[in-house]
């Protein structure tokens, strides 16, 4: 059975997973599915030991999250196992402490079983995962986060942390068909992360459901435990034009199908248009991550500039000639886009659009983050549900839809994202 058809058979991936969590059984049941699978997927760079699986899921029995397994993007630092940031400078590099959220996850009770497969230094530079489903050999399961949203995907793990700072939590979530979330700006600590852009880096997730989302995430901050209803009828703010890319007509025509489907399920949908500072905001963001990544990867490039990939080697290269003026430019630029794209929230629930410019590129690209790079911007959070569609050439694709939520809201976007889920 193919990886999708299997998803689609499995109705309630959280039930299974959690009951299987109960009996102690889901960590270990992972961590042998990671061993069978990873020479074929390539989703981890190292796996635990069985024998300390079988520890710590003792010392997490009577915590929140049980023993649930998780697997932990390569650009996060691990004391329990190396991180080498997707390049061969790191090779070995055992760090001292762990990242924040890997302390947060422990305190939880989560196990981890590996470190999943980053793109270089969470860079552009394809990684060796590939895409797992069957039909899609050949096509990217996206980046930076390739490993972690492929190993959710291939039915591995129930839950994997990755980073975005352009769409590298949104735009492999489409690719692999999964849930993928990135919360409001600052919500998660980043300490123990590795920089790319500081104002950017943003901490993400990835599911096989909505419900699963939840229950991970309310274990680790107070925000996401608070009870809240999404309304029964919720107002769907439909963006249709872009200062980006053009979608795919798979693209398109799935978007055009979830409203035409939660009309029927009695939502509303209302056609929104971001104000122009959004056009400004969009071209800042690169402004902004090229100044601060000539800075915080200086060492990388004085140092090791010939083991660096050449597409990030002349990115660095063409970085350092961003000036500080255009950075307080263009942080200003996005300070008020930030206002302005907000008012779309008093006329929506939500804001409606493509996870990614349509189905999973060939692997030879991660693809583009053109639909997700305002939003990392702005700091909004933002969910991915998982579509599947057949494109003109009868290929089975999946490709995301992509919610948007007001600043801050990130518990309430995930409630409104379970009433979604089942659309379609």
């Amino acid at each position: 059975m193919s990886v999708e058809s299997h998803m689609k058979h499995n109705k309630n991936p959280t039930n299974q997973w959690l009951s299987m969590n109960q009996t102690g059984q889901a960590a270990l049941h992972s961590l042998a599915l990671a061993q069978s699978k990873n020479s074929d997927l390539k989703a981890f760079t190292c796996l635990a030991s069985t024998q300390e699986v079988i520890e710590k899921s003792k010392l997490a029995e009577s915590l929140p999250l049980q023993g649930l397994p998780v697997g932990i993007k390569d650009i996060i630092d691990t004391a329990d196992f190396p991180t080498e940031y997707g390049s061969v400078i790191h090779a070995g590099f055992r760090p001292k402490s762990d990242a924040a959220i890997v302390s947060l996850l422990k305190r939880a009770g989560a196990v981890i079983i590996g470190k999943t497969v980053s793109t270089e230094f969470a860079f552009l530079e394809p990684a060796a995962t590939l895409n797992p489903h069957r039909q899609l050999v050949g096509y990217t399961p996206g980046g930076s986060s390739a490993g972690s949203a492929a190993a959710v995907a291939a039915g591995i793990l129930p839950f994997a942390v990755g980073t975005q700072t352009g769409g590298s939590v949104i735009r492999p979530a489409s690719y692999c068909g999964v849930v993928g979330f990135k919360p409001s700006f600052g919500v998660l600590p980043m300490p123990g992360i590795h920089i790319f852009s500081w104002s950017l880096d943003t901490l993400g997730f990835f599911t096989p459901d909505v419900a699963m989302m939840q229950h991970c995430l309310s274990a680790l901050h107070s925000h996401f435990a608070t009870q809240t209803r999404a309304p029964s009828v919720l107002k769907l703010g439909m963006l249709r034009q872009y200062p980006w890319d053009e979608p795919q007509a798979e693209a398109t025509l799935t978007v055009d199908q979830f409203g035409t489907d939660a009309q029927a399920a009695g939502h509303q949908c209302v056609d929104v248009r971001l104000p122009g500072s959004a056009t400004v905001a969009y071209q800042a963001h690169g402004i902004v991550q090229d100044y601060e990544v000539a800075q915080a990867m200086a060492w990388v490039f004085d140092h090791h500039a010939d083991k660096l990939s050449p597409l990030l080697r002349n990115h660095l290269t063409a970085a350092q000639t961003v000036t500080y003026d255009q950075y307080l430019l263009a942080q200003r630029q996005i300070q008020e886009a930030r206002v302005d794209v907000a008012k779309i929230f008093d006329r929506a629930d939500l804001i409606v659009l493509p996870s990614a410019p349509g189905a999973p590129p060939l692997n030879n690209s991660t693809g583009s983050s053109s639909f997700n790079r305002l939003w990392t911007a702005l700091g909004y959070p933002c969910v991915s549900l998982p579509h599947w569609v057949n494109t003109s050439e009868g290929l089975r694709v999946p490709i995301g839809i992509q919610l948007v939520g007001r600043p801050g809201s990130d518990n309430e976007l995930l409630k409104k994202a379970l009433e979604l889920e089942s659309i379609g």
